[in-house]
């Protein structure tokens, strides 16, 4: 208990709690425990955290990738799909051309793709758009 009542992030504290709840879970499988000491204490609630970056710093990576190879055309579309959407990269590398709908400038991220596993439809830009 004093190791989670340390003066630490939320994030880190979830973390603690996850890895100490899974021993005690181990714990209680090979008979050391008869009860999970932790099975009722929540996670702490992180606060939602704006990032401002500035337009140089955007400017400077999306410059990077070489547009004329396949490799740097791909690269600059996840990045302008992720700026767009906050989609993260694992989910757009596993998305196919059946989920990218260029008339109505949207992507759908199919359940078995979404690191939820909650499917969803996301709006893009044209800029996007174009990159595909």
């Amino acid at each position: 208990m004093e190791h989670l009542a340390q003066d630490i992030a939320p994030p880190t504290f979830n973390n603690r709690l996850v890895y100490l709840r899974t021993f005690f879970k181990y714990c209680i499988s090979e008979g050391e425990l008869s009860t999970n000491p932790l099975a009722t204490m929540k996670k702490r609630r992180t606060e939602e955290r704006a990032v401002s970056i500035e337009v140089d710093v955007l400017n400077a990576l999306l410059a990077a990738p070489n547009q004329n190879t396949f490799v740097g055309l791909r690269d600059y579309t996840l990045i302008l799909l992720t700026l767009d959407t906050g989609i993260r990269p694992s989910e757009g590398t596993k998305l196919i051309p059946q989920d990218f709908n260029a008339s109505l400038r949207e992507i759908y991220v199919p359940a078995k793709v979404a690191k939820g596993r909650v499917a969803r439809t996301l709006p893009i830009s044209e800029t996007t758009t174009k990159a595909h």
